[in-house]
């Protein structure tokens, strides 16, 4: 099960390449930016852009791809032997992973060298990304459903931890569609959906490295 235990270092991983790439470049134009701006910003920003995109779309796709792959080997270690239930968690948190890394391609196409040479507008990459975002967290938030799920079908984890995965799938869900729909809520639900969903990784990561059983059989391999 020592499998199972990496997955859990890789959740913590993800929470940690967030919080780094925020830190690094906590805000960028948005939509509502001027071409103009846009240019100027990304000309000026392009290597902290470029490390920022790296780590949360690039390094926190592949953590979570482990992350997720090990959740459904747990849950299918304590009895639960839905393999549909299992294999579609598993399925769209790979959708995540690569719909991730299709932004972090599209991010660098932002940066000002690649601007400077082409002639597309960064408005219609802009856009490109808030629709893979609409996409990326459906698709979460259908991950973390599946997982919460799990976890109650399972009698497994804290019981805290069980009520938030199903708060933070209506947050993620709401939060995905306020790309595509200009309503307060919405963006209300989108800024509250990120750290929800890093305590909720953290969470379940620690709770995979605290659990008795699987700590008893992992020192018997």
């Amino acid at each position: 099960m020592k499998e199972i235990k990496i997955s859990a270092y890789a959740g913590l991983a993800y929470v940690l390449f967030w919080i780094i790439g925020l830190i690094l470049e906590p805000g960028s134009p948005g939509l509502s930016s001027s071409v103009e701006d846009i240019t100027a910003y990304y000309q000026s920003h392009n290597i902290i852009h470029i490390i920022q995109a790296f780590l949360i779309d690039g390094a926190a796709a592949i953590a979570i791809m482990f992350f997720i792959s090990g959740l459904a080997r747990f849950f299918h270690f304590h009895q639960n032997n839905n393999k549909t239930i299992l294999v579609s968690m598993f399925g769209v948190g790979l959708i995540v992973a690569s719909v991730s890394m299709v932004q972090g391609a599209f991010q660098q196409v932002l940066t000002g060298t690649v601007l400077a040479s082409s002639n597309v507008s960064p408005l219609i990459i802009l856009s490109i990304i808030s629709y893979l975002d609409t996409s990326k967290l459906t698709a979460l938030a259908m991950m973390v459903f599946l997982a919460s799920n799990q976890m109650f079908t399972t009698n497994s984890f804290h019981p805290w931890i069980r009520w938030t995965g199903l708060f933070l799938t209506i947050v993620i869900l709401a939060g995905g569609f306020s790309y595509l729909v200009n309503n307060s809520i919405l963006t209300l639900a989108l800024y509250i959906s990120l750290p929800v969903l890093l305590v909720w990784v953290s969470a379940v990561s620690l709770g995979l490295l605290r659990d008795p059983v699987l700590n008893r059989q992992t020192e018997t391999e």
